[in-house]
């Protein structure tokens, strides 16, 4: 068993395995996986909590639990598909346990990466002994050296809503920075063991948004995506985050273009799989897959919202108010 600090300030909570829930820590440690003291965030201040942000958005701190986010009014009436995603993942168990924070800054769920047998890419070592294995659970359109899907449902959901985290000390950042290219060895963030993650902030909702999520996988609950997906869509406004085909949380310019334009998705897809660098033989049935669930959440929304047409007419001039006649003596 790891040293185990609880740490009451957060200039302390460094320098360690950051715990939260535990959900993925404790696994590790199970495995072999962890070395270093593990750093409990019970006790430290300033993480938990949902409420507002400046300029009308939310803030979602990083201690919040998956189940408390799920049922959080504003997040739903807001953010509908960060709610269903939250409220979708894993079991009941995990997601009372589970913290937001936790979503998305766990390792990678492969079986090579948490076996004590191997020493990977992610792990430390210098190789992807997945890579070149045909695997369904692999992801297809990773560019880096490691092919496991990045395991993050909720930070599709940020990069959905083109929200910003903020880490402490380094302030608020992109969630694409916050994951970078996929390149880093031993990491799937760019969080450093000198930095906190402290919470999320999402804008405020745009005029006539709607939002959805699904996913495709072996069994209803409790299981990992194939594939899976979290649209934005808004009058002349797309966003499609997608999970299972990257080995970070990725967004797909061309199918946000093809839903704008009201073009096909097969096509797209289609030539997205002709360049997969390492598409096999069970990764390629992810790809019609994808453009299937990503109709499902337009079926889902009713369709993407149309944009508004200009006004073809100068509105009506107002009539200045008549000046009241002056009233005679009695």
């Amino acid at each position: 068993m790891s040293d185990v600090r609880h740490p009451t300030l957060r200039a302390q909570a460094i320098w360690g395995e950051r715990r939260a829930g535990g959900t993925d820590v404790m696994d590790r440690l199970h495995h072999g996986r962890i070395a270093a003291p593990i750093v409990d965030l019970r006790d430290v201040p300033g993480l938990d909590g949902v409420g507002p942000a400046p300029g009308g958005g939310l803030r979602v701190g990083s201690a919040v639990r998956l189940a408390e986010l799920a049922a959080d009014e504003r997040v739903r009436a807001g953010w509908p598909a960060l709610a269903d995603a939250a409220g979708g993942l894993a079991n009941p168990q995990i997601r009372n346990v589970a913290t937001f924070g936790g979503s998305l800054l766990q390792r990678t769920r492969c079986a090579w990466f948490r076996s004590p047998d191997f020493r990977c890419y992610k792990a430390g070592g210098t190789g992807c002994p997945a890579a070149g294995v045909d695997h369904p659970w692999h992801a297809p359109l990773s560019t880096g050296p490691c092919v496991a899907p990045h395991p993050s449902t909720l930070a599709l959901a940020l990069l959905a809503f083109d929200a910003k985290v903020e880490i402490e000390p380094r302030g608020l950042i992109e969630v694409a920075a916050l994951y970078g290219d996929g390149m880093a060895a031993g990491a799937e963030h760019t969080v450093t063991e000198e930095e906190l993650l402290v919470a999320a902030i999402l804008p405020p909702p745009r005029p006539g948004a709607v939002s959805g999520w699904f996913r495709v996988a072996s069994r209803g609950r409790a299981e990992w995506p194939l594939v899976e997906v979290i649209l934005h869509l808004a009058p002349g406004f797309a966003r499609v985050a997608v999970g299972g085909m990257h080995s970070v949380p990725a967004r797909v310019p061309e199918l946000e273009a093809a839903l704008l334009a009201g073009a096909p998705l097969d096509p797209v897809v289609a030539t997205l799989a002709a360049s997969a660098p390492h598409a096999s033989t069970s990764t390629r049935t992810k790809f019609p897959q994808l453009a299937r669930a990503v109709e499902i959440v337009v079926a889902r929304l009713g369709g993407v919202p149309a944009a508004l047409p200009a006004p073809s007419f100068a509105p009506p001039a107002v009539p200045a108010p008549a000046t009241p006649a002056p009233r005679g003596r009695r």
